[in-house]
């Protein structure tokens, strides 16, 4: 591992430390969300943000908030129109994801089973997958961490890139989405957090907003 770049890494954390955990604090409420509204946009922004801009994934999430009151009455191609307005990419496709995930919906709480099945957030995790069109396990992880259910990473192209560049990993593997693959670079990640001795949320935003510029959810 390259001593001196994680050095560097450490040294840019301290300049942004304040700013990373404003941003995390702003996650730890939304399970407590009594009317589900926070889960459900969090739920949508997971879907848009895969193979997107973290931007884009946010007009979307934002255009799905204005009309959160009629959006379980809506079907697909309503859904889709919204996202189609917002600028976001593949909208026919996100917008059926959202709208098979909000029928799913229709018989269980979301919030609930989450609630329930957090002593195992890997367990988790592997709900979320198999219940949720457009969820892998990157998707998943970002789901979870934006509600506040932390300690598992978000393996997106920078921070496997920036994985590479460290020396955690030789290369970023072709099947990232294959759940063994996940979680031996998901450990690696968490072992490289400690190592500095950050949170994986930590870390995930420093290295995203180093490649970025910015820090985003």
């Amino acid at each position: 591992m390259k001593s001196a770049l994680l050095e560097e890494i450490l040294n840019q954390y301290r300049l942004k430390c304040e700013e990373i955990n404003s941003v995390i604090n702003s996650f730890r409420d939304k399970l407590q969300d009594e009317t589900e509204y926070s889960i459900i946009c969090e739920l949508a922004y997971a879907i848009l943000a895969a193979g997107s801009s973290a931007v884009s994934a946010q007009r979307g999430e934002c255009a799905i908030a204005k009309i959160y009151e009629k959006l379980h009455n809506m079907d697909e191609q309503e859904i889709s129109a919204v996202l189609k307005a917002a600028g976001c990419r593949f909208y026919n496709v996100r917008g059926r994801y959202i709208a098979e995930a909000l029928h799913k919906l229709r018989t269980f709480s979301l919030r609930d089973e989450i609630k329930r099945r957090l002593k195992n957030k890997e367990a988790l995790r592997d709900f979320l997958v198999e219940n949720f069109k457009g969820i892998g396990y990157k998707e998943a992880s970002h789901f979870l961490r934006n509600i506040g259910v932390f300690g598992l990473a978000i393996l997106d192209k920078h921070i496997l890139n920036s994985m590479v560049e460290l020396g955690v990993i030789d290369k970023v593997p072709e099947r990232i989405n294959k759940r063994s693959v996940y979680l031996e670079l998901e450990k690696k990640f968490i072992m490289l957090a400690e190592r500095l001795g950050l949170t994986v949320e930590q870390l995930d935003l420093l290295l995203w907003s180093r490649k970025n510029g910015r820090i985003m959810k």
